[in-house]
């Protein structure tokens, strides 16, 4: 009970601290890491942890690929996988088991690439689903300033990015298998 007292603390606690603006701030990046963890406790199927994961890592690298300083040619990409890679794969053991299958029938025999079922992980699928969501929030975020004319919404690209997250949350948890 004493985490649960905590965490909203804490989160205030580290939103007071002023910092400078970046893309990805500490806010989003904070923001994102506790989403999963409480979707974790509250019992989020796994696809639905991997979409906040996904979501988190990526910030994550972002965050911090944008604060070193460039020591040689493709850093940011190297660095920015190890990091997104180092985020995931150690959770993955914790939650995969979480498995859909998929028949596909387009031809030949059973068993050939293509008259197979496959298993797809929703943990993988929903990591990557978030990856992308975080990825191109932000370019969506900044199409739609242009369409309104350069007027934004305060904290328009928060708002957009969780709120896709959280409708991308929904449908994989209420998803019927």
């Amino acid at each position: 009970m004493k985490r649960f007292i905590a965490l909203p603390f804490f989160v205030a606690l580290i939103s007071l601290v002023p910092t400078k603006v970046f893309a990805h701030c500490p806010l989003c990046v904070g923001g994102a890491g506790a989403a999963a963890a409480l979707a974790s406790v509250m019992g989020v199927k796994y696809g639905a942890i991997g979409v906040f994961m996904g979501g988190f890592a990526v910030a994550l690298s972002l965050f911090i690929v944008n604060r070193l300083p460039k020591k040689f040619k493709y850093q940011n990409v190297v660095v920015g996988w190890l990091i997104y890679l180092t985020t995931l794969i150690p959770m993955y053991p914790f939650l995969k088991g979480d498995y859909v299958s998929w028949f596909i029938s387009a031809g030949g025999d059973y068993g050939s690439l293509l008259n197979k079922t496959y298993l797809i992980d929703l943990f993988i699928v929903g990591s990557i689903i978030g990856s992308l969501i975080v990825l191109y929030s932000m370019k969506l975020s900044t199409r739609i300033t242009e369409k309104r004319g350069g007027k934004q919404i305060k904290f328009q690209g928060m708002i957009l990015t969780f709120s896709l997250l959280i409708i991308s949350v929904m449908i994989l948890q209420l998803w019927p298998r």
